[in-house]
């Protein structure tokens, strides 16, 4: 037994059934009716275009033949017997042209092939030839009743230029209408429209199908909606003799013609039944469809109500996320998607992220991303890589990125995060740095006290053996006595052979030997020193003074001729410190900055060396930077290390910089940089800490 609940789902389901049958069908006869209407229109869109490009091909065939007419050296100068002479023979080729002639810039007749009036005729006052005579390329002349045989013509005109490319007059032809005429009727026997053609002047030139009566006449009085097509719906449409026409309508660019294609409007409903003979099938699955709308609704409102909410948590996490988060296209490479955290690690706006397509982003080619990405695309692995690189926005990063692929929707997507390592990565050197320079200042140690002994050997034997050789001594003469010589004969031959020369040589090395083994013992050796609050700002003018007494004719430098610029924070508070040793590390800086920029050498810029003070948070900051050559990647990580110099043998041990590191790390518990690439020469950035918690600090 049925309940009444039953009943009631089942007379909504029946009325459901019905309104959608019903709906169905009268959408399904406008939908008919509406693509008829629109293939209509489209063939009637197709029918003038394919009509204009006749024209247009009619149009070019002659102007590409007045171009090379008029570039005819007689026709060029006005030679009237040559040029006609050449017209009448072109004519035979050209039996549809009705005469071929040439004018002067006046607009007189100079030439033409059929004899010209006396005097000759002047058409300076036609549209067309203004037209020309302003700079145009060509012009086309509207139908008209030719002069000579009294048939409908018209006309195509090119200028004639003169030596300075300047207008000089036309060349062009009068040619029978019916030539054009002969291609749109090869047209109107393939297609479903009428054709229409008139000119400005309104007279109709060309007409099919209903239309044909109108040939002739005056579009105006015979029929003036053709003057003004009304659109109505999505499609233009005309009335012509009590019937609704679709138009195509096209105003010809080449040929200066209104070209209209037309077809009825009116679609007959009985088509549709004819066409569609599956309709009552169709009904009865859209019965069935209808009956599972409700469960689906129902369901579909579930899924809704879940993706609304994983949609939020994911725009939750997208934007909340500290890392950097981008969803780009596989396919067309567009961003669809990314969050606030990414766009400022790239120095952009999110919109501006948003309309980026990544393989069209330079910085993603020149950091190798880009071919990452491809890779990570084609094998589905992901993959992560830290890349330091100059984003699209300017902004110099160094990121460590995880690119993998996702499919969503049968779509793919390729993923990109990124977290900024910048300071990872610096923080990274200077631990490497600092490790380096622990372990080479144990091994400096080690082999300083292990060459300091034959190095004494060798500078006391070398003054022994000076004292054996050059003094006047009763010794040294008892034993040149006893050797069968002379002690004066002994200094000849020494000084004939320069052994005077070469035993000076022995001591001066030996004496550099144990000036590099000072330093490697000072850059191990701790001895105490008490820190002191210090103007840093005085520091580094003192340090200049220094520096500006500094001159070396052998190293070609000269610190005098250095353009300095200062620029101090005046507000900065005393700095506790070893005063002499940071003075040191920045007297060596200048040296260094003085040398590297050549500042005596012809032919160098000028010299300029830049010097900086900042409050940094809890340290004050000091740059030093010159305009100098700058240093590669590789020179630049290597500059700290013991040993390691640029200059030539003989102009440095290596050991100034890595003892100033070892002044600024170790000592004062500050950090030590340096920023440099090759042409754009080099900044070194120091900072030590405002806090002093009173212990004392190694000296040199």
């Amino acid at each position: 037994m049925v309940t009444g609940s039953h009943s009631r789902r089942m007379l909504a389901t029946l009325l459901a059934v019905a309104v959608g049958m019903g709906v169905y069908l009268v959408h399904s006869v406008s939908w008919h009716r509406q693509d008829e209407l629109r293939q209509r229109w489209t063939e009637c869109r197709n029918a003038s275009l394919l009509a204009d490009e006749a024209a247009s091909a009619f149009v070019d065939r002659y102007v590409a033949l007045f171009t090379g007419v008029a570039r005819i050296p007689a026709v060029r100068s006005h030679d009237a017997a040559a040029s006609g002479d050449y017209f009448r023979q072109l004519e035979q080729s050209f039996p549809e042209a009705e005469n071929i002639a040439a004018t002067g810039k006046d607009g007189c007749f100079f030439a033409s092939a059929k004899p010209l009036s006396v005097p000759p005729q002047c058409i300076s006052g036609k549209e067309f030839f203004q037209r020309v005579a302003k700079g145009a390329p060509l012009a086309v002349m509207q139908p008209h009743q030719g002069p000579i045989t009294g048939e409908m013509v018209t006309g195509v005109v090119v200028p004639l230029t003169g030596d300075s490319g300047e207008f000089n007059g036309l060349v062009g032809a009068s040619i029978h209408f019916s030539a054009l005429s002969a291609r749109w009727d090869e047209l109107a026997a393939s297609v479903k429209p009428s054709l229409v053609v008139y000119g400005q002047s309104g007279q109709v030139n060309y007409a099919t199908g209903p239309f044909a009566g109108l040939l002739g006449k005056a579009v105006r009085e015979q029929a003036p909606s053709l003057l003004e097509v009304d659109a109505k719906g999505d499609f233009p449409s005309v009335r012509f003799e009590g019937l609704e026409y679709l138009a195509g309508v096209l105003e010809s660019r080449s040929s200066g013609l209104t070209i209209l294609a037309l077809m009825p409007r009116q679609v007959g409903v009985l088509g549709y039944f004819r066409d569609h003979p599956e309709t009552p099938w169709m009904v009865s699955c859209i019965a069935i469809l209808l009956a599972m709308a409700g469960y689906l609704q129902w369901k579909h409102r579930t899924w809704e109500r879940a993706l609304t909410t994983s949609e939020h948590r994911f725009r939750m996490i997208l934007e909340h996320s500290p890392a950097g988060i981008g969803v780009y296209e596989a396919v067309s490479g567009r961003c669809v998607a990314a969050n606030r955290t990414m766009a400022d690690l790239m120095g952009g706006t999110l919109e501006e992220l948003r309309r980026q397509n990544f393989r069209d982003l330079a910085s993603w080619r020149n950091s190798g991303l880009l071919a990452l990405s491809e890779r990570v695309l084609s094998s589905g692995e992901p993959s992560r890589m830290d890349i330091g690189m100059t984003s699209n926005f300017g902004k110099e990063v160094m990121i460590d990125c995880l690119l993998a692929r996702i499919e969503a929707d049968s779509v793919l997507y390729l993923l990109l995060i990124i977290a900024d390592i910048s300071e990872k990565t610096r923080m990274q050197e200077i631990m490497v740095q600092t490790e380096k320079m622990m372990s080479l200042g144990g091994l400096a140690a080690g082999m300083a006290h292990e060459i300091n002994n034959p190095l004494s050997g060798i500078l006391q034997n070398a003054q022994v053996l000076a004292n054996r050789l050059e003094n006047d001594t009763p010794v040294n003469r008892a034993a040149a006595f006893e050797s069968g010589c002379e002690l004066e004969t002994v200094w000849s031959y020494l000084r004939r052979r320069d052994a005077y020369a070469l035993l000076r040589g022995i001591r001066d090395s030996a004496k550099r030997a144990a000036v590099t083994v000072s330093n490697m013992l000072e850059f191990s050796r701790k001895t105490s020193g008490e820190k002191t609050f210090t103007d840093l700002n005085g520091l580094l003018d003192r340090a200049l003074e220094l520096s500006l007494n500094d001159y070396d004719l052998k190293k070609k430098y000269d610190f005098r001729k250095v353009l300095v610029e200062k620029d101090y924070d005046t507000s900065l508070p005393p700095v506790p410190c070893t005063a002499n040793q940071v003075e040191q590390v920045v007297l060596n800086l200048l040296k260094n900055a003085a040398q590297a920029m050549k500042c005596c050498t012809e032919g160098v810029a000028p010299s300029r060396l830049a010097l900086r003070t900042r409050l940094d948070g809890e340290y004050v900051r000091i740059e030093v930077e010159d305009n100098g050559p700058g240093m590669p990647e590789d020179v630049r990580k290597r500059v700290f290390e013991p040993f390691f110099s640029t200059k030539p043998p003989g102009e440095g041990t290596g050991l100034g910089l890595s003892v100033s590191y070892y002044i600024i790390t170790s000592n004062h518990k500050g950090t030590f940089e340096v920023v440099s690439k090759p042409g754009q020469g080099t900044t070194f950035i120091i900072r030590l800490p405002l806090g002093d918690d009173g212990s004392k600090t190694t000296t040199f």
